[in-house]
């Protein structure tokens, strides 16, 4: 009996024990919850492609504490223009805007990155040369401002005098880092040709080769080819707007227009006369007749019939004259002599004999309906008094 009893006592002393075991652990805690990612640096101006970047990630909750042990996965776009590997370093390959993203549990931060070329954009230029004989020497004479957008003041350029056609030209420059290209090159006036009319690619200072020449033709008197007659410009001056477009990058690889305006004037010189019969204005477009031998010259010069002994002869150009007057073929019936542009001058013609006005101007185009130019470059005008 004795032992029995001391068996049922100790099951619950047993029992009790095991009851306070179970009871005596430390509670289990909720799992922390990503809220957000931030990724560093956060963003960044890369100032040429080509290198790499380190980025880290970090997770936090959303109290915005750091949430430690976590493995992100790491993504880049666009992928030709960046890279990244899994250790969140990136690779930049080309110019633009591209982002850089870590992910973790279903939350994603990124890094917006902005990649430039490393290049200035094109910039267009005119290096004036003096056009001599139809070919260009090759030492610039003056500069132009550069890119002016069309219609913009301060590239008013005074290409000088001019007596005939006469051509300019001038270096097409890029003073920029990147290339231009789709180049057109046009001008306003129709008293002016310019070639070439387009050019397809001009590389940027660090890529100089050979520069393109343009032509402009101021067209006064004789065709720009040399062969033939064209109209005259007005006395004075006469200009024209050239423009210059094409297309280059800017600093983040976009494509831009770019574009240059120069106003070009020119001083057309023209010999011009009028001779009057008395007050009787000659019309000197529509010869009465026309004489071989009977003059200076070996040509047939045009005759005029006069009524008056007073003849006068004016300068109407805007250029001085060289004026020989003759009786016949030999003599003087005025001797050589300068006729200042507006002046004017009486002399007499003889009864029954040829008189011819020889007038030159140093190469000077006239109007060849009144004042055609003989093959050295002068122009008569045959009298006769009956």
């Amino acid at each position: 009996m004795r032992t029995n009893r001391s068996r049922y006592t100790l099951l619950p002393l047993l029992s009790g024990l095991v009851m306070l075991s179970g009871c005596g652990g430390a509670p289990t805690q909720a799992p922390v919850v990503v809220a957000s990612v931030v990724v560093a640096p956060g963003a960044v101006t890369v100032p040429a492609p080509g290198g790499t970047l380190q980025f880290t990630a970090e997770a936090r909750d959303a109290a915005g504490n750091a949430i430690d042990g976590k493995t992100f996965s790491w993504a880049a776009a666009p992928a030709e223009r960046v890279t990244v590997d899994a250790s969140g370093r990136a690779t930049v390959l080309k110019a633009g805007l591209a982002t850089v993203t870590a992910s973790v549990d279903g939350k994603s931060g990124g890094a917006a990155l902005t990649v430039l070329t490393g290049k200035t954009a094109g910039r267009l230029g005119l290096t004036l040369l003096e056009g001599i004989g139809g070919a260009p020497p090759a030492m610039p004479r003056s500069a132009l401002p550069l890119a002016v957008p069309a219609g913009a003041s301060g590239n008013d350029i005074n290409l000088g005098a001019i007596r005939n056609t006469t051509n300019f030209y001038f270096l097409l420059l890029n003073n920029g880092g990147e290339s231009v290209t789709d180049i057109t090159i046009a001008d306003s006036s129709a008293l002016f040709e310019i070639a070439p009319a387009t050019i397809d690619t001009l590389p940027g200072t660090a890529n100089l080769g050979l520069l393109p020449v343009i032509r402009l033709t101021a067209v006064h008197g004789t065709a720009s080819s040399g062969v033939g007659l064209a109209g005259l410009m007005n006395q004075g001056a006469n200009a024209t707007g050239v423009v210059v477009k094409g297309t280059t990058l800017d600093s983040l690889g976009g494509s831009i227009p770019v574009s240059l305006y120069a106003r070009m004037t020119v001083t057309a010189l023209v010999m011009d006369a009028q001779v009057f019969d008395g007050s009787r204005n000659i019309d000197l477009a529509h010869p009465t007749g026309s004489c071989l031998y009977c003059g200076p010259s070996d040509e047939v010069i045009r005759q005029f019939g006069v009524d008056s002994p007073a003849t006068k002869l004016e300068n109407t150009g805007n250029v001085t004259l060289d004026v020989t007057i003759w009786s016949g073929r030999s003599d003087y019936l005025v001797a050589p002599h300068k006729l200042a542009p507006g002046a004017s001058e009486t002399f007499t013609c003889p009864l029954g004999v040829p008189v011819t006005i020889e007038l030159a101007s140093g190469g000077t185009i006239s109007d060849n309906n009144r004042l055609p130019l003989a093959h050295n470059g002068h122009a008569y005008v045959g009298l006769q008094r009956n």
